[in-house]
């Protein structure tokens, strides 16, 4: 479960998730290295240590593309 609320943090479709954003990183867009209390923020980064290597674009041959 913590695996999909980090996906959902990275892909900033909904509100909920670009204001998680806002308040955990930083503009270069890369996570605070400070405390802010959260019930769930300490949930989320264990679960970017363990998505992050699976997360990355699947490049086709270019034949078939959707914007």
């Amino acid at each position: 479960m913590l695996c999909k609320l980090h996906w959902t943090f990275c892909d900033r479709q909904e509100d909920w998730s670009q204001f998680r954003q806002a308040k955990f990183t930083n503009k270069a867009g890369d996570f605070i290295r400070y405390h802010k209390k959260s019930s769930i923020w300490q949930g989320i980064k264990l679960a970017a240590c363990i998505n992050r290597p699976y997360m990355g674009w699947l490049v086709g041959n270019g034949a078939n593309i959707n914007f």
